[in-house]
């Protein structure tokens, strides 16, 4: 609740018309700090709010915000991939706000490819349900749950990528996909015991299926092993 309470309160500061832009400079200098963490949070409603507060910072700043959108991007994508509906309009808006056209947004996924896969490659690889959080205020469940929607969330703003841009921005960031491509741990995903990291991580698969051209032998030898996990899945379901 405190979170909530001190994110209304940024919002409403923010909202007035008075505000002097160095209060504003610094005040999204702190934002940039913790918004990557409570986007994420485990409260629906610091989630939403995180979202609302950084589209209004973003708003205020105007050019300035370009600044630190390398260290924010990531998270405010991933917004538009969270598991409540509610999340997700905010994101939207919030990203509506300040980038008004689809041309615009695309602009910025394509200006910022780059930090967007560092930023959801590092969740992917070094975070758990440990890291993201304190398991003296959050239940051993409530930790795997945020974990889950976090990966599935990362994974698919990954895959986003691969469907939205073209292929000559893609090609400008391909030693990093060949790298995605390769990593263990993504795919492990795949047979992940929530079903919405199982998901996202499937449909990833597509994404690269039909976006990616000479992929490294890591990435076909995923590919045989999701074929036969569905084969698997698919005998197990069907009536005997």
């Amino acid at each position: 609740m405190g979170k909530w309470k001190r994110l209304c309160w940024r919002r409403g500061w923010v909202s007035s018309l008075d505000v002097h832009i160095l209060q504003i400079v610094i005040l999204v200098s702190f934002q940039i700090k913790i918004f990557p963490r409570t986007s994420i949070d485990s409260s629906r409603r610091v989630r939403q709010l995180a979202q609302a507060v950084h589209g209004q910072i973003s708003i205020s700043c105007g050019k300035r915000i370009a600044k630190y959108m390398p260290k924010a991007i990531g998270p405010w994508l991933c917004g538009l991939f969270d598991n409540d509906r509610s999340v997700v309009r905010t994101a939207q808006d919030s990203l509506q706000q300040v980038f008004s056209t689809p041309e615009k947004l695309q602009n910025i996924r394509r200006a910022y490819q780059q930090p967007i896969l560092e930023y959801c490659r590092n969740v992917i690889d070094n975070e758990t349900s440990q890291t993201l959080s304190d398991e003296r205020a959050v239940s051993p469940d409530d930790a795997e749950a945020k974990y889950s929607r976090v990966i599935a969330a990362c994974i698919a703003v990954i895959g986003s990528l691969l469907t939205d841009l073209k292929s000559g921005d893609i090609s400008k960031q391909q030693p990093a996909y060949n790298e995605l491509l390769s990593d263990e741990k993504l795919w492990s995903f795949a047979t992940y015991e929530d079903a919405s990291v199982r998901r996202s991580t499937h449909r990833f698969l597509k994404a690269c299926i039909s976006t990616q051209q000479g992929t490294p032998p890591r990435f076909h030898t995923a590919l045989q092993s999701l074929v036969l996990i569905h084969s698997v899945h698919t005998l197990g379901s069907m009536d005997c």
